[in-house]
């Protein structure tokens, strides 16, 4: 990408509203992304405990796994992002949502629009999940960049997955 096609990609990005998210976006970031987002798993648990490596790698690489396909909707300020896993409404720039989670654990989830960008937080017990929703220039692909930290971890675990939208 040349310099100024990055700089119309940032502005155009920039310019975003929620609405601009509103669709289905199928998974398109193939071996590559899922390979690059295992490889960043297993960095981030060489570096924790030999005892917990083998739990940590088995919970880090399930969130470590693109949603074939992710759904977002917007109803007034309220924002549904589907990825088959969690479908929960959330308030823009409101309160945190509770719900628990497919592991039976309590966690708070809120979403806000800064910059172009769909953020949306996720706190559990002691660990903190940022996924960062951007467009690209022309909106037809979407990346979903994820960073997670927790305590026990040197540094946050961080992969990003490519969409194209359906």
């Amino acid at each position: 990408m040349t310099a100024n096609a990055a700089a119309d990609d940032d502005a155009a990005q920039s310019e975003r509203t929620v609405a601009d998210y509103v669709g289905s976006h199928r998974y398109v970031g193939g071996d590559t992304e899922r390979e690059r987002a295992l490889a960043a798993v297993e960095e981030i648990v060489e570096d924790l405990n030999v005892l917990i490596r083998g739990t940590a790698r088995r919970l880090l690489s399930k969130t470590a796994t693109p949603a074939p396909e992710i759904a977002v909707a917007l109803d007034g300020d309220v924002v549904t992002i589907d990825s088959g896993k969690d479908r929960i409404p959330l308030t823009l720039g409101g309160p945190a949502v509770e719900y628990r989670g497919e592991d039976g654990k309590s966690y708070r989830m809120s979403a806000r629009a800064a910059g172009g960008k769909l953020i949306v937080r996720i706190v559990g017990n002691s660990s903190t999940t940022v996924k960062t929703y951007r467009l690209s220039g022309d909106g037809a692909r979407m990346s979903v960049k994820t960073k997670i930290a927790h305590p026990m971890m040197s540094k946050p675990l961080e992969y990003t997955f490519s969409y194209r939208r359906r």
